[in-house]
């Protein structure tokens, strides 16, 4: 028996060794054919993920921390916190969910010591996994065993060889994460100190048809999203929950709006507040797409946020 479980662990760890080998040479050297399944990107693309996490370990005490998906990073602009004497960093990632927050809060919150939270909670993250957050963030942080626990939670296949290209890298010596290569621009997006990605676009949204629906949260979410909110209480750290303002044919087409704002209001000393319906958007010129906002939506936004919700409100603000 001891011969057996001897061999087993000696060919478990031979095979693990080949895996990694395999997938982060294929995923450097081999055809997209393989690649189909492998997914690691080391370097910016338009969420400018890489820039943001590379800047956020350099960043200590702000007045506000931005938690959330892209509706986090593209709708909250520090220069126009900083209008008002008001510091913000933004740790948002694309598509991420309650599951990635919560990485990202144990990674980071101590270092960051921040006065008040701001967590964009919009409600189709809670009904995914968190795969494409969780693609952004694993060849953008240290390889440890919160990053692994993050991987085995999500137990994806692209997401475990994305966590084999990054041991490979790590171990040949091809990682780079030195800020000046993560901050750079494009032509339709602008990575702003902060962690802040302005959109550049004049054309106008068309909208089109969105099929009604249902939002239900995933248990496992639910249970990160719980445990988000007793860390920020253990560390008296104000918490406020946005929903950043959508176009009107995309909030009316969940059915359950009603019982996610219940929800989401039923938190003690935490507050809550439905920016749809708050504050009065131009779905023409304020958005990009059904959910995202222009630059003029995020201004709107933004200020509509510190004058009449921040400054009214929170006390932490009110000398600003």
């Amino acid at each position: 028996m001891k011969l057996f479980l001897t061999k087993v662990t000696f060919y478990s760890f031979l095979f693990l060794i080949l895996w990694i080998v395999s997938v982060g040479i294929i995923d450097q050297y081999g055809p997209s054919i393989l690649k189909r399944n492998i997914i690691y990107r080391r370097f910016n693309g338009t969420t400018y993920t890489k820039s943001r996490l590379i800047e956020a370990k350099t960043v200590t005490q702000v007045d506000i921390l931005v938690l959330g998906s892209s509706h986090a990073y593209r709708g909250y602009d520090p220069r126009i916190m900083a209008n008002y004497g008001i510091s913000m960093f933004n740790l948002g990632t694309s598509a991420q969910t309650p599951i990635q927050t919560k990485f990202l809060v144990e990674n980071f919150l101590n270092k960051i010591n921040p006065k008040v939270v701001i967590f964009d909670v919009f409600p189709m993250t809670f009904r995914i996994k968190g795969l494409e957050s969780t693609l952004e963030i694993i060849p953008n942080m240290t390889l440890d065993i919160r990053l692994l626990n993050l991987v085995l939670e999500i137990n994806e296949l692209k997401a475990y060889n994305s966590f084999a290209c990054h041991v490979f890298n790590n171990f040949v010596g091809t990682e780079n994460l030195s800020l000046g290569k993560g901050i750079s621009s494009s032509e339709e997006n602008l990575y702003v100190k902060g962690g802040f990605v302005e959109r550049r676009c004049s054309y106008p949204f068309n909208s089109k048809i969105i099929p009604t629906k249902n939002i239900e949260f995933m248990e496992t979410q639910v249970m990160a999203f719980q445990e988000i909110i007793k860390t920020l209480r253990e560390h008296k750290i104000k918490t406020i929950l946005v929903q950043t303002p959508v176009t009107l044919d995309e909030y009316q087409s969940v059915k359950n709006n009603s019982e996610i704002d219940e929800y989401f209001s039923s938190f003690k000393n935490v507050s809550y507040y439905n920016m749809n319906k708050l504050l009065r958007m131009d779905e023409k010129l304020d958005f990009y797409d059904s959910h995202h906002l222009t630059q003029q939506g995020v201004i709107k936004f933004n200020e509509f946020l510190v004058e009449s919700i921040l400054i009214d409100n929170f006390s932490v603000f009110e000398q600003k």
